[in-house]
């Protein structure tokens, strides 16, 4: 089998001393060493009928016009905001928790527990104080608690209401006699 190739090159760009751009043609030195550089790389083999053509011509070139993309959506500003956002999102829901919850619940906490004094102010005096205890009533008198058990004999259900009343906080109230 034979090989057949066929290989278009552009003009060459040449710039001017004013800086101006234009395309000039290649010349019929240059198109033969590209000539033999095809062969090479492709193989070409004469006694197998191969062919090469390389020839010269103009690529038509068309100029984008860049297209004015808004500062905020242009990809490197998407990237900065999606880095700087996320943190700084993340950090302010973290304050609000903080300052929101967390802190007036250990305000709440702190308030409810009892103050200690400060160390060794009244440490000492606390140990060796005796501690002052709610007051008691004077002492039955013997008097007095046969009339508790008479009335405990008598009416019952009113000494059960007045033992139901301490039980549950309330004040003692007085029985008249």
């Amino acid at each position: 089998k034979h090989l057949n190739a066929a290989v278009v090159v552009n003009n060459r760009q040449v710039t001017d001393a004013k800086g101006k751009t234009t395309q000039v043609p290649l010349t019929a030195d240059e198109l033969d060493k590209l000539t033999a550089l095809v062969k090479e790389s492709i193989g070409f083999n004469k006694d197998r009928g191969d062919s090469v053509k390389v020839i010269n011509a103009p690529f038509r070139i068309e100029t984008l016009t860049p297209v004015e993309v808004p500062f905020w959506k242009q990809p490197d500003t998407l990237d900065l905001v999606r880095v700087v956002a996320l943190p700084a999102v993340l950090g302010l829901v973290a304050l609000l928790v903080f300052f929101g919850l967390v802190r007036p619940g250990m305000k709440t906490i702190l308030a409810a527990a009892p103050r200690t004094a400060a160390s060794g102010s009244r440490l000492n005096a606390i140990e060796n104080d005796s501690p002052s205890l709610p007051a008691l009533p004077a002492p039955l008198t013997s008097e007095r608690l046969e009339e508790a058990r008479r009335m405990a004999r008598d009416n019952p259900a009113a000494v059960a209401g007045i033992l139901r009343g301490w039980v549950e906080g309330e004040a003692a109230v007085p029985v008249a006699r």
